[in-house]
């Protein structure tokens, strides 16, 4: 699927370093990470093998 629509959203610092850091962890860009979060999908690491 093609995305090619953005959106904006407003954070501080603290909020942007938490979304960082738990995207890193959980192996998702920032984008895919707030996509998932926002629309009510667990966010979790994901599986590599």
């Amino acid at each position: 699927m093609t995305r090619n629509l953005k959106i904006n959203i407003r954070a501080n610092e603290q909020e942007v370093a938490k979304i960082k850091q738990l995207a890193a962890i959980a192996g998702y860009s920032q984008s895919e990470y707030i996509r998932l979060a926002a629309l009510g999908f667990p966010v979790q690491p994901q599986v590599t093998q």
